[in-house]
């Protein structure tokens, strides 16, 4: 995740505002790849296996992104 530009994400990012704090992009970014390469394209599915699925407690950081925000990232401008 390193090496892709992910500027575009960061742009569109919220810095500030009220309610929890966002999630960083390349962390949400990385769950999709991931999830996407092992088949997986539910947001629902993916939330129930960042709670339950040790390689993608470790991607998220075993801090679980709801699956709205897990559907909206890819589309949201």
């Amino acid at each position: 995740m390193e090496e892709l530009d992910t500027s575009g994400f960061h742009a569109r990012h919220p810095k500030v505002g009220p309610g929890r704090r966002a999630f960083d992009p390349d962390l949400l970014l990385g769950v999709l790849v991931y999830a996407y390469a092992v088949g997986e394209r539910s947001s629902r599915r993916i939330e129930t296996l960042c709670g339950e699925h040790v390689a993608f407690r470790v991607l998220c950081g075993r801090d679980v992104p709801d699956h709205t925000v897990i559907s909206r990232f890819p589309r949201d401008p």
